[in-house]
């Protein structure tokens, strides 16, 4: 064999000896960066405890906290069964993940693959009662998280979570497991993933909850903190739960959003729909045949973003009385400046058995808009900057039922007030009525019109006025 052909294989050689090494480098700078932008957000709490590089293969501890500030503002509904200073307390611990990473340009391994680094991420087994947990469950590990990074930054993953059923005296839990697949750009910052669960099933203290068939798929890329461009929808075949008194059950529920950038990039068109076959609580409510769509157009997404930042900066997510403060008046100005638009329709659904429609289109005129200096958010109902169209057809009986059902509700409550009390038939007979008398006096009025066993009405507020059916309805605004 001559010289050179040694001296190139032993230089491919060396490459492949070295290019190990210099891969590693590579993803822990590739982690050091991704917990970076884990920290530059608000919601999360990133650290490398631990990392040890090796030739051809690291390993890396990274703890995860949720930032104290979301901690001291958790909150609990008032008849949940447990105790705030026990929640937080369990909040504020730590979750540790432990990253296996086999280095490239040769994946070694049970499949051996081509790229710069493979991973595989579990929780830490040494977190206190991890492995007593799984030793019950009779599992390996709670989820798998398995990804292979190539040449061009672009990380493949598919997430496993194995089946498992738990029995305890107050508790039973199975779960079929799971199983997600997808792909992330780091440059480009495009997520896409797609995964399912066949069941889950929980009783405990008495009640019953069940999942079946829930389905999730997503392609967006992140344009600034709030917003994703792209689309995600989630599916689910059933949700019931079951106790004393109380049956809720749901099927087929769906929900898509998309958003998308219209022409010049700063605004964009977000559109949710939504389709529900059948809910029911066991026992006044019974929908069915849902179908919604809402689509708001020219959504300034930098001034929204800024206005959801502000809201969360200010309290207001948990203090709806809070006064605005200037960031968050100067986003909302920025929102309405482009005239963007909400168009709830069609909306068609049946309520035990009864069909109902409706249309809601709310509108922002910027030519009406004041200087920044004047404005208010009183400015936009007052104006003419804000207008709102609505419609509504249902039908005679289905109006009877709610027109019903809100007389039942405010007699009980002045009964309450008077210290009277009233049996749940003389409520009901007073309120059927009461709400027949109602319903008849606002077609009179002109307010209801009634055709083919249905009514139907429009509204309009404009200028600070209110129509409804035509008819001018006093606000009391100056």
């Amino acid at each position: 064999m001559n010289k050179p052909i040694l001296a190139a294989a032993g230089i491919a050689a060396l490459i492949l000896l070295a290019a190990p090494w210099v891969f590693g480098a590579f993803a822990q700078q590739r982690v050091a960066a991704d917990v970076k932008r884990l920290n530059a957000g608000a919601d999360i709490e990133a650290a490398v405890i631990d990392y040890a590089r090796g030739w051809n293969s690291s390993t890396a501890t990274i703890e995860l906290r949720m930032p104290q500030l979301a901690i001291d503002q958790a909150q609990l509904p008032p008849d949940a069964p447990l105790e705030v200073e026990a929640v937080k307390a369990w909040l504020s611990e730590p979750v540790r993940l432990l990253v296996t990473m086999r280095h490239g340009p040769l994946l070694l391994g049970d499949s051996p693959q081509i790229g710069l680094v493979a991973s595989t991420i579990h929780l830490d087994p040494a977190m206190p009662g991890y492995q007593a947990l799984l030793e019950e469950l009779g599992i390996p590990y709670l989820f798998e998280l398995r990804t292979v990074t190539g040449f061009d930054g672009r990380a493949e993953f598919v997430n496993e979570m194995p089946a498992f059923a738990l029995e305890r005296d107050d508790l039973t839990l199975t779960f079929s497991g799971s199983d997600t697949t997808g792909s992330y750009d780091a440059a480009s910052r495009r997520l896409q993933a797609d995964g399912q669960a066949a069941q889950v099933h929980i009783e405990a203290n008495g009640n019953t909850f069940d999942l079946e068939r829930l389905r999730f798929d997503s392609d967006s890329t992140h344009h600034n903190e709030l917003v994703r461009l792209g689309f995600a929808e989630v599916s689910v075949g059933r949700i019931r739960a079951m106790g004393p008194g109380e049956d809720f059950d749901l099927d087929d529920f769906s929900m898509r959003i998309d958003i998308d950038l219209e022409d010049g990039g700063e605004h964009a068109t977000m559109t949710s729909v939504y389709s529900l076959a059948r809910l029911n609580d066991g026992a006044e409510l019974d929908l069915s045949d849902l179908a919604l769509t809402a689509t708001a157009r020219r959504v300034n997404v930098a001034a929204l973003n800024a206005y959801y930042a502000g809201i969360q900066d200010s309290g207001l997510q948990n203090d709806a009385a809070a006064p605005l403060s200037l960031n968050v008046e100067d986003a909302l100005y920025e929102l309405m400046a482009s005239s963007p638009e909400l168009e709830i329709a069609p909306v068609t659904l049946n309520w035990n058995g009864e069909p109902l429609s409706a249309t809601v289109r709310v509108e922002i005129s910027s030519a009406a808009l004041p200087p920044r200096s004047n404005f208010t958010v009183l400015a936009l109902a007052l104006q003419g900057v804000l207008s709102v169209d609505a419609s509504i057809e249902l039908s005679e009986e289905l109006a009877r039922t709610i027109a019903a059902r809100g007389m039942a509700l405010q007699l009980r409550r002045l009964a309450a007030e008077d210290g009277q009390f009233m049996t749940a038939d003389a409520i009901e007979a007073i309120a059927e009525s009461q709400a027949a008398t109602a319903l008849a006096r606002l077609v009179a009025q002109g307010m209801l019109t009634s055709t083919n066993g249905a009514y139907a009405t429009t509204a309009r507020f404009a200028q600070g006025q209110l129509t409804v059916n035509g008819n001018a309805i006093p606000l009391g605004f100056p």
